[in-house]
């Protein structure tokens, strides 16, 4: 059970914009971060602040595939962000991500930590054979991949219930067809560890 001392005050989200130093178009605009928060408030009802943009180092991107490490990102963010007292910190790119064995990522958190990292770069794609992208499908993938996140901070692991928002998807078509908030199970997990988020999650 996790007891951090939050759990006598409004439990903060820090959302953050995130991109590269001098490449336009990484950070997020603010509507669709604003859009996101009405999106997360209703599977986690908590305190959502939007931050500044930050500007990671261009040498964090590799130039051979376009795309930045996602554990490098999220180890350089945290530094900067560790001190500051949000319950969870969630960051934004429309960078591309990866991971070492990986062609992609669509986002990545430490599992028990407080901060995620998650990429916009491929939610406006269709799935191969997919019928016209509708407009609301972006930022439904990118509402689910925040969830998905979130939920491994707070120590939930991969489901293999295709109801629930962690079950785990490496294709556009498989985040597509997965739930997107929490089941009952998911739910009992967050509150065994942290029971102070009892009435915010659903």
């Amino acid at each position: 059970m996790h007891q951090a001392g939050w759990e006598q005050n409004e439990p903060r989200v820090l959302i953050v914009p995130v991109g590269i130093a001098g490449r336009a178009g990484s950070v997020p605009p603010p509507e669709l971060l604003r859009d996101l928060v009405g999106e997360l408030a209703s599977s986690l009802c908590l305190d959502y602040e939007i931050g500044e943009s930050v500007e990671l180092p261009a040498r964090l991107l590799a130039s051979e595939r376009e795309q930045v490490e996602a554990h490098r990102a999220l180890a350089t963010l945290i530094a900067r962000y560790r001190a500051q007292p949000y319950f969870r910190f969630l960051f934004i790119t429309e960078e591309d991500l990866y991971v070492r064995g990986l062609n992609f990522v669509f986002g990545l958190a430490a599992p028990g930590g407080r901060a995620a990292i998650v990429s916009n770069a491929r939610f406006g794609e269709e799935p191969a054979g997919s019928r016209v992208l509708e407009n609301g499908v972006p930022l439904e993938r990118l509402t689910k991949v925040a969830l998905h996140e979130i939920g491994h901070t707070l120590l939930l692991r991969h489901s293999d219930d295709p109801r629930s928002v962690m079950k785990y998807h490496n294709s556009l078509a498989e985040l597509d067809a997965s739930g997107g908030g929490f089941t009952q199970t998911d739910i009992r997990g967050i509150l065994y560890a942290y029971p102070g988020l009892e009435g915010r999650v659903r």
